[in-house]
């Protein structure tokens, strides 16, 4: 829920910024853009502001812009609730195309308040609708704030791939400096991603990067309170508590000073988390109680059962059982459909702990197992499901056995009462049973026939990309008889691959693997072997190509993989080097691929990034 906090600064960062990047202009009214500027140090003006008016505006548009204002006034405070109201109370005033961008930025102010009650699916659709707008009229700001705005509902759905992409499209959007937004700011969102993945190493870089921006004579306290939390809560999940409880304080201080009475609340949370790893139990927990009654008055129910949590936690360490129960009936009170599965696992988590020390052990460990099936990853989720296939193949079978039994039983019993029909019932009996054995036989044997296609397909491909293995190519292409100088033998190997992984990552190194495969089977031809030998080398054979038209799919390859293969570092590109060679007759294959090979290390010596033909090196 931590994160909802930090969404509030980033929201206003986009909303703030002046449309000095779009192709087209449109702005509040000069009176309303004042009003505007308040929302960075003091959101509560604004609603101050409509409060003491005399009378309601009078020209729509006016109307429309006070909704729209109010709606951020009141996220900014923390109020998704209110500030939906607000959104649909401005949406609902817009009857025609007139004043589409004014309804185009009150949709992301809608979204992020159903972002903040954990409504991902009904937000996601109007950041989208918002991005294609933006692009339709070249909006390139208000396509930087639906971008940011997706990728956070895309962050909150544990969708990192697809968040980084869209922060990382408005990060290149974004200017180096000037204006209200840049991309120092952007790199408050890109750190977001990163602490959800907890990788807090990482995120703490691009809060710093975002805080040095921000110290850098912007006056803009309510986000530099956001960042200041997020980087102390990051400092704390790296056990650097004395530097994550100085950045917190400051957090809090600022939120105070501009009056944002959650935004403190955020922090003194945090706070007290910091106070119960120093063991300082009962400070945490009045600072904790304080803190629940501020949410209770905002309705703020993610944070409550947040709270609740903490001070469950808490109570079941000093054994005060009864108070550990109370709060984790309050936690389950606030579960509901759109509660992210990491929250119901961490609740079912705590509870079997509770559950544990007070003796239940059955009750706990059932508990304990709903946590972990929900905690399971996608790979661990298949094995579930084949687990769960087989429990269904064994109870079917123990199902069949226990109807067979109770088959002969009752034959048993008729024999008892009709003695002249015995030799009838047992016939009976034994054409079920001989069925029944066909049938587990068909059923044994198809299950076993999809086994060993599977274990097949599973010895012949390489696991990551799903192109074939160096064996299954070799004797795939040996099936073929290469005979002609159509046949071509293509070497290939990813350049300074090691680079991707050691900066990036094995993950995203895998991932450039699999779109890598991808883009080969797109772009060359349907009558052509690809496989992976290993590492990052792959295998490409040609069947009935000429030389040129061989080269001409290597170089669109080359190019698609510069445009799709997109990582973090936009100066950073994927390419690849390669050796193309001609089948001649008097060649077995282990020949032609040496001569690819010779040819790929000859294009690895020139610079990489290049395709050397073969007989061209003599």
């Amino acid at each position: 829920m931590h994160f909802k906090r930090l969404l509030v600064g980033l929201f206003l960062l986009s909303v703030l910024a002046p449309d000095v990047l779009a192709e087209i202009t449109q702005t509040l009214s000069a009176e309303h853009e004042k009003l505007e500027e308040q929302l960075k140090n003091n959101p509560q003006l604004i609603l101050d502001h409509f409060q003491n008016l005399d009378k309601p505006p009078n020209k729509k548009v006016d109307q429309i812009e006070k909704e729209y204002l109010l709606c951020q006034a009141q996220l900014a405070l923390t109020y998704p609730n209110l500030a939906l109201k607000h959104a649909e109370a401005g949406l609902a005033l817009i009857k025609s195309h007139k004043h589409q961008w004014l309804r185009n930025k009150i949709l992301l102010c809608k979204a992020t308040s159903l972002e903040f009650e954990s409504r991902h699916k009904e937000a996601l659709p109007l950041t989208h609708e918002v991005v294609i707008w933006a692009e339709n009229h070249l909006d390139n700001w208000l396509l930087i704030d639906g971008l940011i705005a997706r990728g956070h509902i895309y962050n909150a759905m544990t969708l990192s791939a697809d968040a980084l992409k869209d922060f990382q499209r408005a990060y290149d959007l974004a200017p180096e400096s000037g204006g209200k937004i840049n991309k120092g700011e952007i790199a408050a969102d890109i750190a977001l991603v990163y602490e959800y993945k907890n990788d807090s190493n990482t995120a703490i870089q691009y809060y710093q990067e975002a805080i040095d921006y921000l110290a850098d004579g912007h006056d803009d306290q309510l986000t530099l309170s956001i960042v200041l939390y997020g980087l102390g809560r990051s400092q704390v999940h790296n056990n650097d508590l004395d530097l994550g409880f100085k950045n917190l304080q400051e957090s809090a201080r600022l939120a105070k000073e501009i009056n944002d009475i959650q935004g403190e609340a955020y922090a003194l949370k945090e706070l007290a988390n910091i106070s119960s790893l120093k063991g300082q139990k009962k400070n945490a927990i009045n600072t904790l109680n304080g803190v629940m009654d501020i949410f209770k008055e905002a309705n703020n129910d993610p944070m409550m059962m947040e709270v609740a949590y903490e001070l469950c936690h808490i109570y079941t360490d000093l054994k005060q059982y009864d108070e550990a129960q109370k709060q984790l009936m309050i936690m389950k009170s606030f579960e509901d459909e759109n509660t992210l599965p990491y929250l119901l696992a961490s609740n079912l988590s705590l509870e079997a702990k509770l559950l544990n020390l007070q003796g239940d052990h059955q009750k706990a460990y059932q508990v304990l197992l709903q946590a972990m099936k929900i905690q399971s990853t996608q790979k661990e989720q298949q094995i579930s499901q084949q687990i769960s296939r087989i429990q269904q193949q064994y109870d079917f079978a123990t199902q069949q056995k226990e109807n067979a039994l109770l088959l002969q039983q009752n034959l048993l019993q008729q024999q008892k009462i009709k003695a002249q029909q015995e030799r009838y019932q047992l016939q009976t009996l034994l054409v079920l049973a001989f069925a029944i054995t066909s049938l587990l036989l068909i059923v044994i044997i198809y299950r076993s026939y999809k086994h060993r296609q599977k274990l097949q397909y599973m010895a012949n491909h390489d696991s990551l990309t799903g192109l074939l293995n160096r064996k299954a190519a070799t004797i795939h292409v040996k099936s073929k008889k290469l005979t002609s100088k159509s046949n071509l033998v293509v070497m290939l190997d990813l350049d300074h691959f090691k680079r991707i992984n050691d900066r990036f990552g094995h993950t995203v190194g895998d991932e450039v693997l699999i779109t890598f495969a991808q883009l080969c089977h797109k772009v060359l031809p349907e009558n052509t072997t690809i496989s992976r030998l290993g590492g990052e080398e792959f295998l490409v054979i040609f069947y009935t190509t000429k030389i040129t038209e061989a080269m001409q799919a290597m170089y669109q390859l080359k190019e698609q993989c510069a445009q799709k293969i997109i990582l973090d570092d936009p100066d950073f590109r994927v390419t690849f080097s390669a050796g193309i060679t001609q089948f001649k007759k008097e060649d077995t294959l282990e020949q032609a691929i040496q001569h690819a090979d010779m040819a790929m290390y000859r294009a690895k010596s020139q610079g990489r990034n290049r395709i050397i033909v073969y007989h061209e090196m003599h």
